[in-house]
């Protein structure tokens, strides 16, 4: 089935790391996005390769399986250009991961860990390629969202090292640049969903107190 999203994400991180071939699994999740392009584990997945392989990009036009190369695929060839095609793929991955946790709190649904995970690493390779860009606000808030969306500790060390690099550099945060009206609104957004979620799970978890019962005494 060419529509298992997970089985791509999952495959290429295998190709990968187990059998040492970043380029076919780029190849890989080029072929998923194609068949599923609303996909944000595909998109997550893409921009962590890319970041991953950024300080040597020609890894990744290496192709045992010659026959499965996209005529269209994107390879860098430059570890700036890896940087900037890694920032493309995690900020839609990012944009839409938040979308799609919101509409899962709204089924009263939670993410999976698998889930959970990817998206946490979708931010936080995010914020790490800005930094590398030198995108010191954009990077910013990055970690400030993905602090808001995941609650990881990863987000706050990592906006500790972009203030120490903007510090030697002589530079000052731009405040009000941490966080765009959009992103906010949809971090708001998922917090009241995840809220009701949480009220709604309570009620089934919580028997009601029968009448006459100690607990009601």
């Amino acid at each position: 089935n060419p529509h298992q999203e997970r089985v791509f994400s999952m495959g290429a991180f295998f190709m990968s790391d187990s059998a040492q071939a970043p380029g076919d699994a780029l190849q890989f999740l080029y072929q998923g996005l194609d068949a599923n392009p609303w996909s944000w584990e595909i998109r997550g997945g893409i921009g962590r390769l890319l970041h991953d392989y950024a300080k040597n990009p020609s890894i990744l036009a290496k192709i045992k399986d010659k026959e499965k190369l996209l005529v269209d695929s994107n390879i860098p060839t430059t570890e700036k250009e890896s940087f900037i095609m890694a920032v493309k793929y995690l900020k839609e991955a990012a944009e839409n991961g938040l979308q799609d946790r919101i509409e899962t709190a709204k089924r009263r649904e939670l993410f999976d860990d698998y889930q959970k995970q990817l998206l946490r690493e979708t931010y936080l390779m995010l914020a790490k390629s800005q930094t590398e860009l030198e995108q010191w606000d954009d990077a910013l808030a990055t970690c400030t969202e993905g602090w808001e969306v995941m609650k990881h500790t990863h987000f706050r060390v990592q906006a500790r090292i972009i203030k120490k690099n903007m510090t030697e550099l002589g530079l000052e945060p731009t405040a009000d640049k941490y966080n765009f009206e959009k992103k906010t609104s949809k971090v708001h957004e998922l917090k009241r969903e995840q809220t009701l979620l949480n009220k709604d799970d309570f009620k089934t978890k919580v028997p009601p107190i029968q009448k006459g019962s100690k607990s009601e005494l």
